[in-house]
């Protein structure tokens, strides 16, 4: 996935509205996870890469956000699930379909392929 994610010239980011496939869409997001200011927390960071996920989203899939999606592939990825969260030690570790992310007390992640077990992404302060 690594190779894939690194043949995609992001950035420049896209206008919102321009139509990107799911790889683009997924270097967009990784890139601005990686951009986004440090959180303090493991929440705030559980907010953050949800919220970029949902923008990047809304501005680039061309697929409306559905309340129940299911597990069935529309076009569109969704942010982490509260059932696929588990929160340990002052930690927190979450589980989307294709990554687990880990968040420490302070606010670091890491994201990884879950078939693979590449590190997509460190975010630390």
């Amino acid at each position: 996935m690594l190779e894939r994610l690194n043949s995609i010239n992001i950035p420049p980011l896209k206008e919102c509205g321009t139509l990107l496939n799911k790889m683009e869409r997924l270097k967009s997001y990784y890139y601005r996870l990686g951009e986004a200011p440090d959180c303090q927390t493991n929440d705030e960071a559980l907010i953050l890469i949800n919220n970029v996920l949902v923008e990047i989203e809304d501005c680039h899939s061309g697929t409306l956000a559905e309340e129940m999606p299911g597990l069935r592939f529309s076009g569109r990825m969704y942010p982490i699930q509260e059932d696929y969260i588990i929160r340990e030690e002052n930690r927190i570790i979450a589980r989307s379909k294709g990554n687990e992310i880990i968040i420490e007390n302070g606010g670091d992640f890491i994201i990884k392929d879950r078939i693979t077990d590449e590190t997509i992404i460190i975010k630390t302060r």
